[in-house]
């Protein structure tokens, strides 16, 4: 069992995973339609609007995944100290990088 599931948060990262993967696709299609699509009121706000999502919901999933011993922020922990594959590292993580809390 990994850490975010044994702790319960493992649904917290699958929503924001979903908001920030939902901005990423707002984004594509407003900088993607152009002239061409009449349902897209304004290209240009929906990937604004779409980059401001994304941004947001990964900040937040950053600031939200947290260990419940000693408060450490896992997802920006694991990418602060340069992990290439730090969203991998928090997701299949045991225990805590910090202080080494393992919920049973």
């Amino acid at each position: 069992m990994t850490f975010l599931e044994a702790t319960g948060q493992l649904k917290t990262f699958y929503l924001g995973t979903a908001v920030s993967v939902g901005g990423a696709i707002l984004m594509t299609i407003g900088l993607r339609a152009g002239e061409s699509a009449a349902w897209v009121i304004d290209p240009i706000s929906l990937a604004l609007f779409g980059i401001v999502l994304g941004i947001g919901g990964f900040t937040w999933l950053c600031f939200a995944l947290k260990c419940p011993k000693c408060r450490t922020r896992i997802l920006w922990n694991a990418a602060a100290h340069g992990s290439t594959n730090f969203i991998a590292d928090a997701l299949f993580s045991p225990k805590c990088a910090v202080c080494g809390y393992q919920p049973k």
